[in-house]
């Protein structure tokens, strides 16, 4: 074989054969205690094929299957990314500061649960919003660094875990048993899955945190499909909030400087001065729903902004920076509102399904006291979460109903 030529039968034959094998990890352990390894081992290459650990590439494994499927079941947008999101967290490791040099990235590394790393190592642009954009900055460079952490160490990630053979069997199960397919269904399925230890190896690995921990996978997975149709839900009612809280806030630091200073504002639209809005000022105060003294709160942010421009004298000043905690309390006002309308169609849906299952059976003659504005108001909502974001009528409303129950 060194050669490139074979003897067969006396005829020196050349070899323009590439012959390659594959095995898997337990096979290969074993053939390494076989007295021929060693030999062997001087011919031959061996490259580590690894599970998939970007659940983007991961999805296309499926397509396939999932097109050959469509006509007996639809799978809802997001439900694959579930899907292998859960296959890939099976496949990871949790971060030890000792494979890192720099200690504000193994801080940074060692804090991710196995969801927040799967997404960044199939997009090094989605990170955690928890984190301070110097974290982020640091987190997105070092990419390549956390996906090599465990490249040479031999439980090196993606060499446990589900398989896509168990996957395809799996999103097989779900068409075979559902119309439609959201992440409720598929969570549901996960649940089922995890409880089989007996034939998966990877449920049988000791919990390292919330690694290696599949119920922890599963709550960390409806919270994300939560967040994501949470999203889109408000936007499909209406409910974006677009104001730019950087300049809701400075407009309420300029007006309480002057009302404290008994000055006018200058208006450099106009390029006159102008007094003080103290309807802007009292709107602003009731969003934040401010309980103490408001001449003492007033005058604690504008010390408070004071001692921020004296150990910064050279930086612009980013109000929502030095007030990080009115920026959180602006956003949690306008959630609060948002969970109004919201609450509102949550009491008005069961009206609206008993309604559509009359439509469907003509022996039924179902009066709800739904209004027809609130009827309009849930019809245009399905339209907009079908037009915008392709969901079916069935599939959204399900997925509606999940949401209200979990968070509303």
């Amino acid at each position: 074989m060194e050669t490139a030529n074979i003897n067969l039968n006396g005829i020196l034959t050349e070899l323009d054969i590439f012959f390659a094998g594959t095995s898997n990890e337990i096979h290969f352990s074993a053939f390494k205690q076989h007295p021929d390894y060693n030999s062997y081992k001087g011919r031959f290459n061996f490259i580590k094929v690894p599970y998939l650990l970007d659940y983007l590439e991961e999805e296309k494994i499926y397509l396939e299957q999932i097109e050959g499927l469509k006509d007996r079941s639809v799978l809802e947008p997001h439900t694959l990314s579930l899907v292998c999101l859960f296959s890939v967290m099976t496949r990871l490791r949790s971060s030890q500061a000792a494979n890192y040099k720099d200690k504000k990235l193994s801080q940074i590394v060692m804090s991710l649960n196995p969801l927040e790393k799967a997404l960044l190592l199939s997009d090094p642009g989605n990170l955690p919003d928890r984190f301070d954009s110097e974290a982020k900055s640091i987190l997105k460079q070092s990419t390549e660094e956390i996906r090599n952490e465990y490249m040479n160490d031999d439980l090196y990630e993606g060499k446990f875990g589900i398989s896509p053979r168990d996957i395809k069997r799996l999103l097989y199960t779900l068409t075979s048993s559902h119309k439609q397919i959201t992440g409720v269904e598929v969570l549901e399925c996960l649940n089922d899955l995890i409880l089989k230890k007996s034939e998966y190896d990877f449920l049988n690995m000791s919990p390292q945190g919330d690694f290696h921990n599949p119920e922890r996978f599963i709550t960390l997975l409806g919270q994300y499909a939560n967040d994501i149709f949470d999203r889109e839900l408000r936007s499909a009612l209406g409910l974006v909030d677009d104001r730019s809280y950087e300049d809701y806030l400075k407009k309420y630091i300029t007006n309480i400087k002057a009302k404290i200073k008994n000055e006018k504002i200058f208006n450099s639209i106009t390029g006159k001065y102008e007094e003080i809005n103290d309807y802007y000022v009292l709107e602003f105060e009731t969003n934040i729903e401010l309980k103490e003294n408001p001449e003492q709160y007033r005058s604690h942010l504008l010390s408070k902004l004071g001692a921020y421009s004296l150990d910064n004298p050279k930086k612009d000043i980013i109000y929502s920076e030095v007030f990080p905690e009115l920026i959180e309390s602006l956003k949690q006002s306008y959630r609060n509102e948002q969970k109004k309308v919201i609450a509102n169609m949550a009491k008005n849906l069961v009206f609206f399904e008993a309604e559509k299952k009359g439509e469907e059976d003509p022996n039924q003659d179902i009066q709800t006291p739904l209004s027809e504005e609130n009827r309009k108001q849930i019809q245009q909502t399905l339209n907009n979460l079908k037009n915008k974001y392709h969901y079916t009528e069935n599939g959204a409303l399900t997925l509606i109903k999940n949401i209200i129950k979990d968070r509303y």
